[in-house]
């Protein structure tokens, strides 16, 4: 085996780490445990950004995003959801910079939650649409009815 065989093995090594780290959070419901497999998540695919691998470092880059969604999701368990939305803005970022739909989709949604707790009707019925927009655009019909309850909460409950 030569040195870009052997690379591509330790690339694809971490690949599979950060895939797993991802299913265990999750897969896993206690609020004592998955936090923890988060951080190791978040600090592997920090680390990994800087490889030369492009392919790696997309890869680690999205898993970051979904680090920092877990770190909002977090703040608001602990009902800090103020401390949320930069990690779900820098999250969506990253998504914007990757161009990946869904997890921009996805990190709106959790920004409009946010301010929908927090009162802020317009700006969460703002980013619920703009969800919205992007899970049709993937045809995510999981994320779609997600984003459309939500939207049907603010008008059921606002009369909008």
């Amino acid at each position: 085996m030569d040195m870009s065989q052997a690379q591509g093995t330790i690339n694809q090594t971490y690949q599979a780490i950060l895939e797993a780290l991802n299913h265990l959070i999750e897969a896993i419901s206690d609020e004592d445990v998955w936090p923890k497999y988060n951080e190791q998540l978040g600090a592997l695919s920090f680390k990994l950004q800087k490889s030369s691998d492009k392919k790696i470092v997309k890869v680690s880059k999205t898993m970051y995003s979904t680090y920092l969604n877990n770190l909002g999701f977090i703040w608001v368990g602990k009902g800090n959801s103020t401390i949320a939305i930069p990690y779900f803005i820098e999250s969506l970022n990253i998504d914007i910079e990757l161009g990946n739909l869904y997890g921009q989709a996805y990190s709106e949604n959790n920004i409009g939650m946010v301010y929908l707790d927090e009162g802020q009707i317009d700006s969460a019925l703002s980013y619920f649409q703009r969800s919205l927009k992007k899970y049709q655009k993937i045809k995510n019909k999981k994320g779609q009815a997600l984003s459309l309850n939500n939207i049907g909460y603010i008008y059921s409950k606002h009369g909008l």
